[in-house]
């Protein structure tokens, strides 16, 4: 009984001295959201045989497990100074894509197979080192407006799993037609942090004289990578288009008794294709014929008139004209425009009450002159009778001289 009691304690003895270490490990250079090959030695440090040795591995954060946690070595000799007698056993993980650099634990349990108990435990450390990684976001604006000042925004987006440092952005416009203004092209960023994103302005205009396209806009990236040890760069090409929409602008200009002008121009910085202008169904408004008119194009700075027979009635208020146009990029878009009724009102009275001056003063030699067209066109008609008056007497006194001359010859 002694005997096989000091047997049973130095096998226990020996057992406890299988020991695991990290051989090493696939790839050597772990980043974060890769999966790393763990190679285990196992060795038996005691002076017996380890039966029935089971290696398993926890799994625990950082690392999701993709192979079997559990290894069965069976006898486990006993190790020698030259280091044969070491088993490898090969466990995979996968590193979270989110963690931060550093040494994160891996934890071993070694027992037996017959017994559910722990005899030890041994603790691995795995280095992982993260991805520098960034990404260029073009947003904002798509579309400038030839020599309209505008903002566009730059977003650049930490998509790695490293902070980002010491960031050079630039970008440019290689045909020169859209320039920054108020400052140069290039911006510094001392950090952003993972998963967070930095948002770069720049005041810009495009060419007043720039044809309707779309133009490349060059971006440039330049950031530290830490794992590496050099300077990352991103180049890569955003588009922006110069034209689009444009604005006009309408005018009441004439009224006849049928119908009633307007002069509609293009004050935009775009030309405007296909422009069909039309008069709504609004209240206080009557429309006597066709309500619509076809324009055609109207380049910038143009303009062109059109009419329309309308007639106001008691209740009438602004008038709303709507313009329909096709822009540069081929959209079809509308414009509504109000003209004031009493602006309309005191020019068509202002027209009205000049005709019937007119009228007046060449009809009614007594008439009163309500303004100054109507007296200038009464005094016209004086100075002209008051001339023929006077010719008249001249080629009369004329006449009656030489009748008497000529008589006076005749009695002698």
């Amino acid at each position: 009984m002694i005997l096989s009691l000091n047997f049973g304690f130095s096998a226990e003895s020996s057992f406890t001295d299988v020991r695991a270490s990290l051989v090493n490990q696939n790839p050597s250079q772990v980043i974060a959201g890769d999966i790393v090959e763990l190679r285990i030695g196992i060795e038996n440090w005691g002076y017996q045989v380890a039966n029935n040795v089971v290696i398993e591995l926890e799994e625990q954060y950082p690392f999701e497990l993709i192979s079997d946690n559990i290894e069965e070595i069976g006898a486990l000799q006993t190790t020698k100074n030259d280091g044969t007698n070491i088993q490898i056993i090969k466990f995979k993980l996968r590193a979270n894509s989110e963690i931060s650099a550093g040494e994160y634990p891996v934890k071993l349990n070694i027992y037996q197979k017959s017994s559910p108990n722990i005899i030890q435990e041994e603790i691995i450390m795995v280095d992982i080192k993260t991805k520098e990684s960034a990404e260029i976001v073009y947003i904002d604006k798509t579309v400038l407006i030839p020599g309209k000042q505008e903002t566009i925004k730059f977003v650049i987006n930490n998509v790695g799993s490293s902070e980002l440092k010491d960031l050079s952005f630039s970008w440019t416009n290689p045909e020169g037609i859209i320039l920054p203004v108020g400052s140069d092209n290039s911006r510094y960023v001392k950090s952003i942090p993972v998963g967070e994103k930095i948002e770069l302005s720049y005041n810009v205009i495009a060419s007043s004289n720039a044809n309707a396209d779309l133009y490349q806009l060059k971006l440039k990236l330049n950031y530290e990578n830490i794992l590496a040890n050099t300077i990352s760069e991103i180049e890569t090409i955003a588009g922006i288009y110069v034209g689009g929409g444009t604005d006009f602008e309408v005018v009441f200009t004439q009224e006849t008794q049928s119908e009633k002008s307007f002069t509609i121009s293009n004050i935009g910085s775009n030309t405007a294709d296909s422009v069909t202008v039309k008069i709504p169904s609004q209240t206080g408004w009557q429309i006597l014929g066709a309500n619509s008119q076809i324009i055609g194009n109207l380049n910038k700075g143009d303009y062109t008139t059109v009419s329309f027979p309308i007639s106001s009635q008691q209740n009438a208020k602004d008038l709303e004209v709507v313009i329909d146009y096709t822009n540069t990029m081929g959209e079809r878009l509308t414009q509504t425009k109000t003209i004031s009724f009493d602006q309309m009102s005191q020019m068509g009275s202002s027209e009205t009450l000049v005709k019937s001056d007119v009228r007046d003063g060449s009809n009614q030699r007594g008439g009163s002159m309500k303004n100054v067209s109507g007296g200038l066109s009464t005094v016209g008609t004086y100075l002209k009778y008051a001339g023929i008056t006077i010719i008249l007497l001249i080629v009369g006194i004329y006449g009656f001289r030489t009748y008497r001359k000529s008589k006076n010859k005749t009695h002698k």
